[in-house]
């Protein structure tokens, strides 16, 4: 009984440390899937129609004379284990086989012109300011500096004040919520299009520079919409729709009115950031039962 328990005590440590390793390796997927983005390979394979080697690939990059193909074969395989390219094989003679990589459901969102391409929100994700800001992490919980975020303990400022001075931030930022707004807005319009009846105008709050809410203007015309997000968020909105207006300004300080309120996702909001937008709020609904009324 006791050798069975010693044994069963063994395998459960044996699993404790695959699990350990995996969890401490998962960065190795991350970033082998941002240097397939970076090297193009998923528009390689797309524009070609079919699965390539890793040498047809290498040809088409192409990689540093200093790099060996057969790293890339093996940043490949990987990728396969992880789920995001498919492996094929076929016979070439002599006992030999060929091996070449195709794309995925997965792979297909790495392709730039897919209208639902995920790249943004991954470039967004491992964005050397996001990982700096994670990796900083166990610093951030022991320091006494009183930062509300990892990222302003790392960075000395809010990512919001950052993006308000660094142009290629704010648009990594903004690309990416276009990208989640493009992966959801056709959803939404179509499984619940009846939460617009009786809607004539829409603030969409946070609403970057106004993709999902061009969405709900193109299906719903008679729908006033505003988009409102910081100043330097909405001065490089493309909007362009004669019933969408760009409004620059801050959600804890004033909510414009309208009919309904459209919150898609809120970022780095803080408890104090909570109750103080659930009052801006309040107050809107306020304010509208007493122009209604």
């Amino acid at each position: 009984m006791e050798q069975k328990l010693d044994a069963q005590g063994r395998n459960m440590d044996v699993m404790a440390q695959g699990n350990a390793g995996r969890v401490t390796g998962s960065y190795m997927k991350s970033f082998s899937l941002k240097a397939a983005i970076e090297l193009g390979i998923a528009d390689i394979i797309h524009r070609h129609g079919r699965p390539l080697t890793a040498s047809q690939l290498a040809a088409k990059i192409p990689i540093s004379s200093t790099v060996d193909v057969s790293c890339l074969d093996r940043l490949m395989r990987f990728l396969v284990y992880t789920g995001v390219f498919a492996q094929v094989r076929k016979p070439a003679g002599e006992g030999a086989e060929e091996v070449s990589y195709g794309l995925t459901p997965v792979s297909s969102l790495l392709v730039r012109d897919n209208p639902h391409c995920f790249i943004p929100l991954a470039m967004l994700s491992l964005h050397p300011l996001a990982v700096a800001a994670w990796d900083n992490l166990g610093a951030w919980f022991r320091s006494e500096e009183g930062c509300p975020t990892a990222f302003e303990a790392k960075h000395g400022e809010p990512f919001w004040i950052k993006a308000s001075t660094d142009a290629a931030i704010n648009k990594v930022f903004n690309d990416a919520m276009s990208s989640t707004s493009n992966l959801s807005a056709g959803r939404m319009i179509a499984g619940c299009s009846e939460v617009f009846e009786g809607v004539r105008s829409l603030v969409d709050v946070g609403g970057g520079i106004g993709t999902l809410t061009s969405v709900i203007a193109n299906a719903f015309p008679h729908i006033k919409c505003m988009v409102l997000d910081l100043p330097h968020v909405v001065a490089s909105s493309p909007l362009q729709l004669p019933n969408v207006v760009a409004i620059g300004g801050d959600m804890f300080e004033s909510v414009p009115p309208a009919d309904a309120v459209l919150l898609k996702v809120i970022y780095s909001c803080t408890p104090v950031h909570a109750d103080i937008l659930h009052l801006q709020l309040n107050l809107l609904v306020k304010r509208t039962e007493t122009l209604c009324s």
